[in-house]
Order: C-alpha cells, then sequence, then structure tokens
C-alpha cells in the first residue's frame, strides 16, 4: 500500500489530538527579553518596572549559575518578599501579546525545608487591583494572575525536595484566593540544590470564553496543561498579556519562619516554545523538529501514547506507520474504554495490545478483520481508522 493511504503514528495522534481540541502553536517566533544575568543587577534591571533592589527586591549575582553568572532571591526570616519587579512589554516598546511563552533555570538550594506555599515569577495582567492580595478578578475590575508557586510535597521528600505549581487568578475561580494548580507530582517536583529547566505558556481565552490554555515543562517534560481558562471576560479585547512578574514571595499570610533563597538564571521570554539549551523540546529524542510535535507532547502527558522503544520509551517513531494494535490501545486510553474479559480474537494472544483490543471489541468499535482475527500487526488505512473514531465517538455504525 501507498504511504498515503497508511496512517503514520504522527498523523493518527494528530487526528486524536484534534478530536480532544488540543491544537499545536503556529506563531512567528519572537524573543522579547533573553536575560542571561551576566551582568550585576544594577544593569539589568533598568528595564524592569518596580525593580530598586532593597526591602522588596532583595537579589544578588551568583557566579555558578547554569553558564556563568545567575541570581540569588532571598527571603529573609520574618519577611514575605524576595522580589516584586515586572517587565512590562508596552514600556519596552512592545504590543501586548495573547500568548506567552517563558523559560528560567530555577535552583532551590540545599536545606531548604518548606513549611508554607510561596509564588515563583509568571506572567500577569494587572489592569485593575485586583488578581493579587486575595481579590478576585470581576468586570468592574478586571485582570489576571498566572504566577507559579513553590510548596512542600507533603510526603517523605519534603526535606529536599520542592512541588511546582501555577497560582492562578481567573473570572471563575470559586474564592478570593487564586486557585493552587500542582503540577505533575514527579516531574514538577524539583530535588533540593540541582538546577531545573522550567518552562510555561500561557494563551488568553477568547473574551468571554473558557479556553485559555496554561502549561508547564519541566527539563523539557510536560507537567501540567490546562485548556478551560477565562483570564478575560466578553468584550474585553483590551485585557491580554501585560507583564512577566518576577515575583518571589513567602506564602500567603504568615511570613518566612525561617531564611530562604531560590537561585535563577537565563530567563527568557518568548512568542514560541524556548526548550532548553541545545536538548529538543520533546520528551521524546525523535520528535524536536516534528511539525506535530506540540500535539504529541499533550498526548504523551495525557498517556494516551507511551513511545516506540518500550521500555526506555524514548522515541516516539513519528513517521513510522500505525499497527491495529496501536491503534487500538490509542483509543482505549483517549476514551477511556472499560476494559473486559472477554477473549474476542484468536490472533492477539502474543500481541501486547491484547487487553485493548478485546476492550475495543466488548465497546462494539472493532469486528476485527473477520470472525476469529483482528490482524493487530498490520497497518491501519484512513478507511478504517475512519470507522474506529466514529464508532468510539458514537456516531458510527
Amino acid at each position: 500500500m501507498t504511504t498515503n493511504r497508511i496512517l503514520t503514528i504522527t498523523a493518527s495522534l494528530t487526528i486524536l489530538a484534534a478530536l480532544l481540541t488540543v491544537a499545536p502553536a503556529g506563531a512567528a517566533p519572537s524573543v522579547y527579553l533573553d536575560e542571561p544575568y551576566s551582568d550585576s543587577p544594577a544593569t539589568w534591571t533598568s528595564t524592569w518596572f518596580d525593580a530598586d533592589i532593597g526591602s522588596r527586591n532583595r537579589v544578588s549575582t551568583i557566579s555558578d549559575g547554569v553558564a556563568g553568572n545567575g541570581i540569588k532571591v532571598s527571603i529573609p526570616a520574618g519577611s514575605h518578599f524576595g522580589s516584586a519587579m515586572h517587565w512590562e512589554f508596552e514600556e519596552n516598546g512592545i504590543a501586548e501579546p495573547e500568548e506567552l511563552f517563558f523559560r528560567y533555570y530555577l535552583r532551590v538550594p540545599d536545606g531548604a525545608e518548606h513549611r508554607d506555599r510561596g509564588k515563583l515569577p509568571g506572567p500577569a495582567g494587572l489592569y485593575s487591583g485586583s488578581a493579587r492580595n486575595n481579590i478576585k478578578p470581576t468586570s468592574g475590575s478586571p485582570g489576571w494572575s498566572a504566577r507559579m508557586f513553590f510548596s512542600p510535597t507533603y510526603d517523605s521528600r519534603d526535606g529536599d525536595h520542592t512541588q511546582l505549581g501555577f497560582y492562578v487568578y481567573h473570572r471563575d475561580q470559586a474564592s478570593n484566593n487564586g486557585d493552587l494548580l500542582l503540577w505533575d507530582t514527579q516531574t514538577g517536583t524539583l530535588r533540593n540544590d540541582a538546577w531545573y529547566c522550567v518552562e510555561g505558556h500561557i494563551d488568553m481565552n477568547t473574551p468571554g470564553v473558557a479556553n485559555g490554555l496554561l502549561e508547564g515543562w519541566v527539563d523539557e517534560q510536560l507537567a501540567f496543561y490546562q485548556d478551560d481558562f477565562k483570564f478575560r471576560g466578553s468584550g474585553e479585547t483590551n485585557i491580554d498579556i501585560k507583564s512577566f512578574w518576577f515575583d518571589v514571595y513567602y506564602g500567603g499570610t504568615s511570613p518566612a519562619p525561617t531564611s530562604y533563597s531560590f537561585d535563577f538564571d537565563s530567563l527568557v521570554l518568548s512568542s514560541e516554545r524556548i526548550g532548553c539549551g541545545d536538548n529538543p523540546v520533546s520528551g521524546f529524542r525523535d520528535t524536536a523538529s516534528d511539525v506535530h510535535q506540540g500535539n504529541i507532547e499533550k498526548l504523551a502527558h495525557a498517556e494516551i501514547t507511551k513511545g516506540c522503544n518500550p521500555p526506555l520509551n524514548d522515541l516516539y517513531c513519528p513517521d513510522s506507520a500505525v499497527t491495529r494494535g496501536q491503534m487500538a490501545a490509542f483509543l482505549v486510553r483517549a476514551f477511556d474504554i472499560p476494559p473486559s474479559d472477554t477473549d474476542a480474537f484468536t490472533d492477539d494472544d502474543d500481541s501486547i495490545f491484547e487487553d485493548d483490543i478485546n476492550a475495543l471489541a466488548a465497546a462494539g468499535i472493532t469486528v476485527g478483520t473477520s470472525a476469529t482475527e483482528f490482524s493487530p500487526n498490520d497497518s491501519v488505512t484512513r478507511g478504517q481508522m475512519a470507522t474506529f473514531l466514529a464508532r468510539a465517538l458514537g456516531i458510527g455504525s
């Protein structure tokens, strides 16, 4: 069969991504800020608002950054503030964007035992007095913020690990406090005294529609994804991404019980995914230049795909054809199809996808290639894929 009639793994996962309303980014790249912290704070803070070094910005240079110098942000015992500065787009001659990627390297020094949560840098749209200080955004007081936060792990790792998350003020939050949204407990948990590459992405919602996006990565592994935020209400076309808020703050109301510090390096703000140094931005080693990379990552994070080279699974094989067995696994994971104890076919006993195939048969999504066979190692045609998807969606016969 010709390749244009057989689904590749990339094409099949792109179809599933579209059905799950997950779309790749397509904006032209533009780097807004690239700050390696090679100079002293007095030099690089000149482009920042509210950046005077003092009681709200306790920032100093360190020599052991990721590459040369970095910075240390310190919070003394009995205080809240380590830094509170803003990088404003319009103040730097740039129109406020609706989408932003950010990247910085983060190290939590050894010995930091967190007793409470606190804020870390992230994007914001502070157009009024809301979206901070426990003030919920409203139509009369619009705004939003999506800072990151640090937290104890609340398990045996507390003494030498730090959990990351997003601290989000948005229009649909239930209380006056922002929503604490933890990143994946494995990928989003950092071991103290080690550098990590932390990335985030925000895409503003259609005004009045809850379709705003937040996602985050640690060392290029997707650790958070949510696409139902309402950062701005109906008609609020003037609410965009106003600034990047370099906020390092201990707690909510209680001050730091002991001294804390956080180390940062290589902050970049961009219209396109940045990645970490020279490494590919995907968790798979073979998808860095693939046009469908964003969808592949999202589906890997959703555990719909696990890679093509078990048990290592660091390859995705985007140009390989999809087998019927692989497609069975994709569909079972994507549509949460329950397992079945009925052995539907005789030719899949040696297949790792036998349980998935039986689940599809019990759900009426497949009748096999014959009454007794499924042909798990055969490639999936586009026509077969249409039938699989139509039945899974309840629109096929």
